[in-house]
């Protein structure tokens, strides 16, 4: 119950943004996926796809981090 209605926070559209409200719902799954990749990271990172920064968040600070998306919202 407690997340019945949030689902419908983001619409289903084109960019997918119901997913990635999900996804902030997830924060162990979120952190596990930066500890997998933050090895290959280096100081200078070019996130394409960063959806609402959930990813990017775990993997700031960097000397240069430039995060992007299609997605308007």
């Amino acid at each position: 119950m407690r997340f019945r209605f949030s689902d419908y926070i983001y619409v289903e559209d084109a960019y997918g943004s119901q997913i990635l409200g999900r996804l902030n719902r997830a924060p162990r799954f979120i952190k596990w996926m930066a500890d997998v990749i933050r090895p290959y990271v280096g100081e200078k990172v070019l996130e394409i796809g960063a959806g609402t920064g959930n990813l990017t968040l775990q993997l700031v600070p960097r000397r240069l981090y430039w995060a992007s998306d299609i997605n308007p919202l």
